[in-house]
């Protein structure tokens, strides 16, 4: 049975919001997202910074707490979903894995970048009006929040008529 829309109203976007806590690696002695003094060495990830000739460092982990908001057109796929949530997950997790030295505001726009460009590949008829990531290093007690809009579409020009 078809399903009868609101009366008078028309479906304008759907909203995904997806939290969770992931473990995040960093450059111990850089400049880095979160307290230094909670970073827990990781001694069995060795990374290097200036090519094979450097020597490795251990990497370190801190647990930070992410928010990612999708607005998006209410567009669904043939299954009847805009995107598989748990790949924003994985998105995470996969950019989390990766040490670095970035601050938390380098940290959430690159992040909210890559999981837009993610997301955008991964389900390209969504359209994707809005997205925000917070992040929250441990202790919690602080976040960053970045803001992505879409970029308006162009306003067409009516074709002129020959006089």
């Amino acid at each position: 049975m078809a399903r009868a829309p609101c009366s008078g109203m028309r479906l304008a976007t759907l909203t995904i919001q997806r939290s969770g806590r992931v473990e995040w690696l960093v450059l111990p002695g850089t400049t880095h997202c979160g307290p230094a003094a909670l970073v827990r060495p990781c001694s069995h990830l060795l990374y290097t910074t200036h090519g094979p000739s450097t020597p490795a460092i251990p990497a370190g982990a801190l647990t930070v707490a992410y928010d990612v908001v999708l607005v998006c057109a209410p567009k669904l796929d043939a299954r009847g979903f805009l995107i598989d949530q748990v790949h924003v997950d994985a998105y995470v997790a996969r950019w989390a894995s990766v040490p670095r030295s970035l601050s938390c505001e380098e940290a959430c726009r690159d992040l909210a970048d890559a999981i837009l460009a993610k997301a955008s590949k991964d389900a390209p008829h969504c359209l994707i009006h809005e997205l925000s990531l917070t992040l929250s290093p441990e202790p919690h007690v602080a976040s960053v929040s970045a803001h992505f809009v879409a970029d308006p579409a162009p306003k067409s020009r009516a074709p002129r008529r020959n006089q």
